[in-house]
């Protein structure tokens, strides 16, 4: 098992999207395009290809 911290950049949405639409447990908050809405440059945690993954985002307060 191999868990990877990785850039927004870097992240494969399709890969990612895939990963959520699979798990027992996914839910439509988890998906990248929502992720993109509430927090614009949110990274992830990743293991191995997708077998799981893990959004970290950043909360941001106006004038900090």
């Amino acid at each position: 098992m191999e868990i990877r911290y990785l850039k927004h950049k870097e992240i494969d949405k399709d890969k990612w999207d895939n990963c959520i639409e699979k798990a027992f447990n996914g839910i439509i908050y988890a998906y990248s395009w929502y992720l993109d809405i509430v927090s614009e440059n949110w990274d992830a945690l990743i293991e191995d290809d997708y077998k799981t993954v893990f959004p970290l985002t950043q909360k941001k307060k106006i004038w900090y």
